[in-house]
């Protein structure tokens, strides 16, 4: 095994084989924090859709049950990301 050839390319073109790997590499790192961002902001308007129902409550009803309900309901959809929020931070993010 030791008298196999082995196919190398000319330094040239390791040298180009080099630097786009390091472009796509750094578009791939900056896409990756983009959606990094992108989940931080999420998450931020997440809890601020908790904080608001819990410290401001939510629209009043005829009914206590009804508007517990929905309360619970609308926790629940904002803790397991059931709410889609991705328009408004995409507003709030094309602002910056």
């Amino acid at each position: 095994m030791s008298c196999l050839p082995v196919w190398l390319p000319s330094p040239p073109e390791q040298q180009a084989i080099v630097a786009f790997l390091d472009r796509e590499t750094a578009k791939i790192d900056g896409l990756v924090k983009k959606k990094e961002r992108l989940i931080e902001l999420l998450q931020e308007k997440r809890a601020a859709i908790i904080s608001q129902a819990v410290t401001k409550g939510l629209p009043s009803t005829d009914s206590g049950q009804a508007t517990l309900e929905y309360r619970t309901a609308l926790i629940s959809a904002a803790v397991t990301g059931k709410i889609d929020v991705r328009e408004e931070v995409e507003k709030g993010s094309s602002t910056q």
